[in-house]
Parts: C-alpha cells; sequence; structure tokens
C-alpha cells in the first residue's frame, strides 16, 4: 500500500469515527437525532464516494453506509 493510499484510509477511518461520536451523542442525548444525521451527512457522502470507487475498481456493488446503520 502506497503513502498515499494509507492517508486516504487513516483519513476515511478518521471521518467514520466522528459519525460515530455524533451518533454516540445522540444515545447519551447530547443532541438531538435530526440535528446529527444532518452534521453527519457530508461526512458520510465522503466514505460512501470513496467506498464506490474501489467497489467499481474491484467490479464489485458497494452498499452505501447510512446514519442509521452506525
Amino acid at each position: 500500500m502506497s503513502q498515499s493510499q494509507a492517508t486516504i484510509n487513516l483519513r476515511l477511518d478518521d471521518i467514520l469515527a466522528q459519525v460515530r461520536a455524533l451518533k454516540y451523542a445522540v444515545v447519551h442525548k447530547a443532541i438531538r437525532y435530526e440535528e446529527a444525521k444532518k452534521k453527519s451527512e457530508a461526512l458520510l457522502q465522503i466514505v460512501n464516494e470513496a467506498g464506490g470507487k474501489v467497489a467499481k475498481k474491484y467490479g464489485r456493488t458497494y452498499r452505501k453506509i447510512r446514519f442509521s446503520d452506525l
């Protein structure tokens, strides 16, 4: 794995961690579900685009990650 691929993977992991933190905040009633979902939309879009590219590269179907999946 090249340096840039490792950086991208780390970045995607960080993005998913941020979304999971939002979900955790909802569970502990720090923020409302709608607010957390709205904040996570852009982050999940980045992850889903990257996942779609990888799936296309290897001839697979990518199932998008939704906020409710986390």
